[in-house]
């Protein structure tokens, strides 16, 4: 939102000074005046700047005056237009500053721009100018103000920066250049002298026309003016139309033309009123502030900041007693909080005063015409949106009901909203005229023929305006203000506002009957007892309850003391949602107060070390495990939907079902990290032979507490589909297993079948990973079922594990074990053994034959062929590490553990081959 800092001088009285670009200007005084020898404008002036030589200037002011006191610029100084005050010589003569017009320091004057700036001051030559000005406040303090104290300020732009250098000029001649078909040169009277300029065609440019003239050294959007030539003739500047100046909504017809009676040669911004500095505030800090979507809440805010007194914002207008007004009715109470009604008469539709046009395009409003521009004015002055009808298309009969289903109304932007019963229009007894709190019809707006003008201002339920315009698709700048909640009590002020501003510049309009108000809700009075110790102990700093007093009646709270403290009542406008409970008079003490004052202290008490989040920790140390052994980590959202539950052969039962879900692909909360993985599979089986990937992620189970249980689950899965992999991926899965979880520091582990494995695995193909008593992951194939829901290939393998129980069990820490002194010996066996029995089963008889020697087990070849081996049997071949601590283990010892192996495996109907 734009907020023009000069429109708040209107309510506040302070002064706006540019005291960043007035810093280094000193005061000079005029002491000699010759003539310059080679140019009849300029002036050779000496001037005193409190330095023991005068200083020499030339001058082409034409108020130039011996004993006159005025701004002097030294070199290296910056002026507002960007444009640096050099030492140099003009025409030959040396020019050691400059001597300024009030136009380059963006003064306002009733002078022309050729005119020095003259001080009214007793103040000694050589003294700072901003002293002279007395006190005043930048456009860059006041943003920094409002920052600390009401809301964050995003930056701040001079509207008048084109327009420097651009002076009202009359047309004294003007004719065609002969031998072209679009130039004219014409001869323009800009007050100090006169100037030839070649304009073009595209304005109709009379003679006695005064209109804007941008002069050589001008910075235009489109770039600097300069002294030019078309065809052999000299051209002095350009004529500028309001596209140019960047102004494009001033007139109808493209060209500003000043009135009959206006100081030839003076600054078009002043005359446009473009002198204004605007501030952009940031609207996420306003959301809760319904009372500063209007200058005026933004004029009380800086009244208080600056000490200064807030002029009351009372329309000066009388309704009659008796005549026309407005009967409406109302058929959707829950929408209505209060409305008001007024009806003029003779009214005259008309381009609007500049000073109306100026202010709304400092804050972004393209001005239509008179009556329409006055409700968008009391907008942006007082916050309250309004509208306007014209009463001979809407009658005097206003209904306030819940639009029909399908029903069509073509709002102001020329659009056709269709409308459903959940939305309110203000309709007249044949058609709708506006959707409530959001826009007004076309078939009732303000036209060129329009004499008599109905003006409205509503309060409505701002739960309601913001579902209507997400509804329709239509954010206005009145739903906005609606959806912050604003009091009814201020809609009798806006219509108000509105009769006076159309009385004024409309004079011969009159108010054609009694102002019709209507009040149907009202937050009530709110009274918060406050007690100012625990204020200032919540603050920080020692505040005398006087001080707060002052701060909480500046911003029009009433105070009055009681036994415990304070009894404060919150004015209207702050009421509807923003102050409620004690700690907001806190903020509103301590931002006003100044939180820059506010002395940071440290806080006093013994320092203790943070606790470590070993979950955070373990997530970390797993991830860089992962990466290390070759996997890549994914990122997926924490939802999935219906049917990637169903082909994942999850239960729905156990998942918790999103009420507001942003897709139909995010409906569910996951209680696994596989259907997600698999989707990422699906993605890179497209571009990737072979990959591996992983992700850690939070799981949400339903179960029948209030809340879900959650858990931090690994997922690390194996894909490859090279037609010459005949490995199987369950074993190299395995590996990466054991490995990460021995890097993992989990202490003893196992790897055992599972006789209970997920629906998602493979039947056959799945072990569950046991620690310390404890299920705590799975390593498996994907269920062949699963991979063709997902239209995947090749084979797939996967391990999960729970990381809220690895971090449980902590580091488990290896004991040291010195380097062994003697070799060891190596045995490989085979055995044909019953596909039932596991390999757990079979380590334990392999290391029943000497526990002792036997260091290691190491499975490296699985073989199954019925014709070969027979039905229902397996060969299984075994790496077998022996070794002894204290001695070289000789060829008798290997061969007495080998024998005892193939007894104990015979013992469990295995058969040892090659033997």
């Amino acid at each position: 939102m734009k907020i023009s800092l000069n429109w708040l001088r209107e309510f506040v009285d302070f002064e706006l000074i540019e005291k960043e670009m007035l810093r280094d200007l000193i005061i000079c005084e005029i002491k000699e005046i010759t003539n310059h020898p080679d140019a009849e404008a300029l002036k050779i002036v000496k001037i005193d700047i409190g330095e023991k030589e005068l200083n020499q200037v030339v001058c082409a002011g034409t108020n130039l005056k011996i004993g006159a006191k005025a701004p002097f610029i030294k070199p290296g100084t910056i002026l507002p237009n960007g444009i640096e005050v050099k030492a140099v010589k003009m025409r030959g003569i040396e020019s050691n500053g400059m001597i300024a017009g009030a136009d380059e320091l963006r003064f306002k004057t009733d002078k022309h721009a050729k005119e020095i700036m003259i001080l009214d001051t007793k103040m000694k030559a050589g003294t700072s100018f901003l002293e002279a000005l007395g006190e005043g406040y930048s456009s860059k303090e006041l943003q920094n103000l409002f920052t600390m104290h009401t809301a964050e300020i995003e930056g701040c732009e001079y509207k008048g920066k084109y327009l420097e250098g651009v002076v009202a000029g009359k047309m004294i001649e003007g004719e065609k250049i002969e031998g072209s078909d679009k130039l004219h040169k014409g001869i323009f009277d800009i007050g100090w002298k006169k100037v030839q300029i070649v304009y073009g065609s595209v304005y109709a440019m009379k003679v006695g026309d005064i209109i804007p003239v941008a002069l050589p050294g001008a910075s235009l959007p489109g770039g600097q003016i300069k002294v030019t030539e078309f065809q052999g003739i000299k051209s002095e500047g350009m004529l500028c139309g309001d596209n140019e100046l960047s102004i494009e909504n001033n007139t109808s017809e493209g060209i500003t033309r000043f009135p009959a009676n206006t100081l030839l040669g003076k600054p078009v911004a002043e005359l446009l009123d473009m002198m204004q500095s605007v501030i952009e505030v940031d609207n996420k800090s306003l959301t809760h502030r319904p009372d500063l979507w209007g200058h005026y809440g933004f004029a009380r805010e800086l009244s208080v900041i600056l000490n200064k007194k807030l002029k009351p914002f009372a329309p000066k207008v009388t309704f009659p007693k008796l005549g026309a007004e407005v009967d409406f009715k109302i058929e959707a109470k829950e929408m209505v909080r209060g409305s008001s009604f007024a009806i003029m008469e003779n009214v005259k539709i008309e381009e609007s005063p500049q000073f109306l046009k100026s202010k709304l395009m400092s804050v972004g409003i393209r001005p239509i015409n008179n009556v329409v521009d006055i409700t968008n004015y009391v907008m942006v002055e007082l916050g309250q949106p309004m509208h306007a009808y014209d009463r001979k298309l809407t009658g005097d009969n206003l209904i306030i009901r819940p639009a029909k289903d399908g029903e069509i109304l073509e709002t102001i932007d020329h659009k056709q909203r269709k409308l459903s019963k959940e939305d309110i229009v203000m309709s007249n007894k044949k058609e709708p005229l506006l959707i409530i709190g959001i826009m007004g019809g076309a078939n009732s707006e303000i036209q060129e023929n329009t004499i008599e003008v109905i003006f409205e201002a509503g309060c409505w339920d701002p739960t309601l305006v913001r579902h209507a315009s997400q509804r329709i698709g239509l954010r206005s700048e009145s739903s906005q203000r609606f959806e912050k909640s604003l009091h009814p009590d201020t809609c009798p002020i806006a219509v108000a506002r509105a009769c006076e501003l159309l009385l004024q510049i409309c004079p011969q309009a009159k108010i054609a009957g009694p102002q019709t108000n209507l009040k149907l809700w009202d937050p009530g009075k709110i009274e918060i007892e406050v007690n100012p110790k625990k204020i200032c102990s919540k603050i920080g700093v020692q505040i005398p309850e006087k001080k707060m007093i002052a701060i909480l009646t500046a911003l029009e709270f009433e105070c009055s003391k009681t036994k415990d403290g304070l009894k404060v009542k919150v004015p209207c406008f702050r009421s509807t949602k923003d102050v409620g409970i004690e700690d907001d008079i806190v903020e509103e003490i301590a931002r006003i107060y100044g939180y820059e004052n506010i002395r940071p202290e440290l806080p006093h008490f013994p320092i203790l070390t943070p606790e470590t989040n070993q979950e955070r920790v373990k997530k970390h140390e797993a991830r860089k495990i992962l990466s290390g052994l070759g996997f890549n980590e994914v990122l997926n959202y924490s939802f999935y939907s219906e049917n990637d539950l169903k082909n994942a052969l999850l239960s729905e039962k156990d998942h918790l079902k999103v009420d507001n879900y942003l897709s139909l692909d995010q409906t569910h909360l996951r209680i696994n990290l596989i259907p997600n993985l698999l989707k990422s599979v699906h993605q890179n089986q497209k571009n990737f032979a072979k990959f591996k990937i992983f992700e850690i992620g939070r799981t949400y189970l339903e179960i029948d507490n209030f809340m879900p249980l959650e858990e931090k689950k690994i997922c690390a899965l194996i894909s490859n589909t090279e037609k010459n992999y005949k490995k199987e991926i369950f074993y190299e899965l395995r590996g990466a297993v054991e490995s990460f979880l021995n890097q993992f520091q989990v202490g003893k582990f196992q790897i055992r079948e599972s006789l209970t494995p997920p629906k998602y695995a493979h039947p056959k193909k799945c072990a569950e990973i046991f620690i310390q008593g404890k299920i705590l992951g799975f390593i498996y194939e994907l269920n062949p079922i699963v991979k063709k829901n997902f239209d995947l290939e090749g084979k797939i393998g996967v391990f999960e594990l729970n990381l809220n129980e690895l971090v449980k069990i902590g580091k488990i820490l290896s004991k040291y074990k010195s380097m062994p002194k003697f070799p060891g010996l190596n045995i490989d066996i085979s055995v044909v053994i019953d596909k039932k029995k596991t390999v757990e089963e079979i380590n334990k008889e392999i290391k029943k034959a000497n526990n002792n020697l036997i260091q290691k087990i190491e499975l490296f070849d699985i073989f199954e062929d019925e014709e070969k081996l027979g039905k229902d049997k397996k060969a299984l071949a075994f790496k077998i590490s022996l070794q002894a601590e204290d001695r070289t283990l000789t060829d008798a010892e290997m061969a007495e553990v080998q024998g005892r192996i193939f007894e104990n495996l015979e013992g469990i109907s295995g058969v040892i081959r090659g033997k």
